[in-house]
């Protein structure tokens, strides 16, 4: 037994039995070993979920990374030849695709097979009714044979009435030779106050260098012969008094440039601006590229004007395109020559009725130009004209140079 005794005044007198200190000690120890196998219990278990919560993370990993390489692989890829394959459908929200898609190669429309479908649909349209779509929006113009006077060294004959006919220029005799030949063409016509004429094709070829001039929309045009190749062969009439329709003329040349492997073209387009009230020239060059075997304007085969809709006359718009059509078996053949304003539509009539052929030949052989019955366009439903579309995304751009400037008249007679 133990006794102890406080040092104080105060306190108290402890008895210790050593047995029951042992007791106590050994049940402090039990306690204490309870509480480490418990600590050692929950840090296995903490231990446990941390393992467990790190396997799923590197699973969600590692199911990403594999959903970022199939979303990569999804991706169209452009191979070395700019091309890009797509698998499945393009669709767009609403149904609709506000994006342009250019598509310059074409796009490939697959004959449906079975049951009608959206697709079989569009494959019918265009199998059997596109062409008689585009003929709708077609007129003739016919060619007044029995009318096609010339100045100068030259000479006409009717092929088929109405239809073709060819102007011929005298072998030169010292100096070159020269003619002014002026065809007209007629045709139906649907209009009131407003015409829906989008542009006109004719037939056309020359045999050396020529000049071709034609008049578009409203107002009167004063047809001039005799007059040297950069002359204007027509003018706006009554004095150039305002009007809103259109002169065009295009300058050929038989001298083929050797070092750039082709021929110049030049394009004058004399038009009025309401806003600054005065008449207006803009001039534009193009190239043609040809080799020996194509030369120009023997290979031309087609002249054409197209617009895409109505034009303001108190701005410039280019709301037209001039293009030419080649022959001789070249790898292009449809070209676009000139960017123009176009007519408004009010009171356009036929909108094209006149052309005027100018011809220069230095040769010793007579040369020739030949024209006939074309095709006069109408606008479709929206005032579009789906003739303009498709020859902008067929043609070769061929413009090299444009220059505008206030019109002053060229009127230099040939000398005799």
């Amino acid at each position: 037994m133990k006794i102890m005794i406080p040092d104080a005044a105060e306190g108290e007198v402890k008895i210790i039995d050593p047995s029951v200190d042992a007791a106590e000690r050994a049940e402090s120890a039990a306690q204490e070993a309870s509480n480490a196998r418990n600590d050692a219990q929950n840090a296995k278990k903490e231990a446990e979920k941390s393992a467990e919560s790190a396997a799923t993370s590197a699973t969600s990993a590692a199911n990403s990374a594999t959903e970022a390489q199939q979303a990569l692989e999804a991706i169209p890829q452009v191979d070395e030849s700019g091309n890009m394959t797509l698998a499945g459908n393009i669709t767009a929200a609403g149904g609709t695709f506000d994006a342009v898609v250019n598509a310059n190669g074409g796009i490939n429309i697959p004959l449906a097979v079975g049951a009608p479908t959206d697709t079989s649909a569009v494959n019918f349209f265009y199998a059997m009714g596109l062409a008689g779509a585009i003929q709708a929006l077609i007129q003739p113009l016919y060619l007044k044979t029995s009318s096609m006077p010339v100045v100068g060294k030259g000479s006409t004959s009717v092929q088929y009435a109405g239809l073709y006919a060819t102007s011929s220029t005298s072998a030169a005799s010292g100096a070159p030779a020269h003619s002014t030949t002026t065809f007209t063409f007629e045709g139906p016509q649907g209009q009131h106050n407003y015409s829906s004429f989008a542009g006109f094709s004719i037939p056309l070829s020359g045999s050396t260098a020529s000049k071709f001039t034609f008049g578009l929309g409203r107002g009167s045009k004063t047809v001039r012969g005799g007059l040297t190749m950069d002359s204007f062969s027509m003018i706006p009439g009554n004095n150039l008094a305002v009007n809103y329709g259109e002169i065009i003329d295009i300058t050929t040349t038989a001298v083929r440039d050797t070092v750039r492997g082709g021929y110049l073209l030049r394009v004058r387009e004399i038009y009025y601006v309401s806003s600054g009230a005065s008449w207006k020239v803009k001039t534009t060059e193009s190239f043609i590229p040809a080799t020996n075997n194509h030369p120009f304007p023997a290979c031309l085969n087609r002249l054409i004007f197209m617009q895409k809709g109505l034009s303001s006359m108190s701005i410039y718009e280019e709301k037209a395109s001039l293009y030419i059509e080649l022959g001789g078996g070249q790898e292009n053949t449809l070209y676009k020559v000139a960017a123009l304003r176009g007519v408004s539509g009010y009171e356009d009539g036929i909108g094209f009725s006149t052309l005027v052929a100018d011809v220069e030949n230095p040769n010793s052989w007579t040369s020739s130009v030949r024209t006939g019955a074309g095709s006069r366009y109408l606008y479709a439903n929206g005032l579009r004209n789906p003739m303009y579309a498709a020859l902008e995304a067929m043609a070769v751009n061929a413009i090299e140079s444009e220059e505008t400037a206030d019109f002053v008249d060229v009127n230099t007679p040939l000398e005799s």
